[in-house]
């Protein structure tokens, strides 16, 4: 299971990418509340080895162009880690983190069903 983080302790932060800038930038800005975790640009099985291993809060690894990261296997097994994708330039960056989201919804006549899944769907779809 994936740690949950502490405010007493640092947040883990893995860098799994080829330029470690931010990494860089991060160690000599000397966080105190971050600990970087550094590992080699790796994906796939070599990912999911090295998270198993260092069990971060925060995972930092490239996105490839026209590319959405395959991303369910690290969520599967480390459900509360937060993923950040850097773009190859390193000028855009985007969050992936899961989001279990309840919503109670009147009661309504079995009839309705059908538009009460609509409007879940569509508040789902604006939200993303």
């Amino acid at each position: 299971m994936a740690p949950t983080h502490s405010s007493e302790q640092p947040i883990r932060v893995l860098f799994a990418v080829a330029q470690t800038q931010a990494a860089q930038a991060i160690r000599e800005a000397r966080q105190p509340d971050m600990e970087v975790i550094a590992a080699p640009q790796c994906s796939g099985v070599q990912l999911l080895l090295v998270l198993r291993r260092t069990e971060p809060d925060v995972l930092v690894c490239q996105s490839r162009p026209g590319r959405v990261p395959a991303l369910s296997q690290v969520f599967s097994e480390h459900p509360h880690l937060t993923v950040l994708t850097l773009s190859p330039d390193g000028r855009e960056i985007t969050l992936h983190h899961l989001k279990v989201e309840s919503l109670r919804l009147p009661a309504v006549p079995t009839d309705s069903v059908a538009g009460e899944i609509r409007t879940a769907l569509r508040y789902d779809c604006l939200d993303n």
